[in-house]
């Protein structure tokens, strides 16, 4: 009788560390993909904020294309623009999120061949619980058209994007 309460007690304690180590496998198991998840879903925050920068640089492409000058030889400016989710049609995931705006605009006129605007954009992104905020510095050109007397766009250039906490 105690051979089969030892043999007892044996497999009673083996189950245990057996069902001990499933659950400490489960646990790091569950542990590992919710840290890839976070970091997954940090790496869509950043490109969703990084989307609405490009989607803010193309709204200004279509609301300021051209520059007219009076006779006076004021040039029209631009203005402050800011784009979100609601604006856009492409974006319709409830877990990504992003809202851009211009903090800054300065004007440099040259020579009347070109103007370059450096436009100061903020953008956060959200996607599930993690968020990304990018500061960044594009230069809107616009070329100077002699023949229709006015300024056409021309190009865009990112000068500096970067990441902050």
């Amino acid at each position: 009788m105690k051979k089969k309460g030892v043999a007892l007690l044996i497999v009673i304690i083996v189950m245990m560390v057996v069902f001990s180590m499933a659950v400490f496998m489960i646990d790091t198991s569950i542990k590992n993909r919710s840290l890839s998840s976070n970091a997954l879903d940090k790496i869509h925050a950043y490109y969703s904020a990084e989307s609405g920068i490009y989607e803010l640089i193309n709204k200004y492409k279509k609301n300021y294309s051209k520059l007219k000058v009076d006779e006076d030889g004021n040039i029209d400016s631009i203005e402050k623009l800011s784009v979100d989710d609601a604006d856009s049609s492409m974006y319709e995931n409830e877990m990504e999120v992003h809202k851009t705006y211009v903090s800054s605009i300065t004007r440099d006129i040259h020579k009347e061949d070109y103007i370059l605007f450096t436009l100061v954009m903020n953008s956060t992104g959200n996607y599930a619980s993690q968020s990304s905020y990018i500061v960044s510095k594009v230069e809107i050109k616009y070329t100077y058209d002699l023949s229709k007397n006015e300024y056409d766009y021309s190009d865009y250039k990112i000068i500096y994007k970067g990441e902050y906490e």
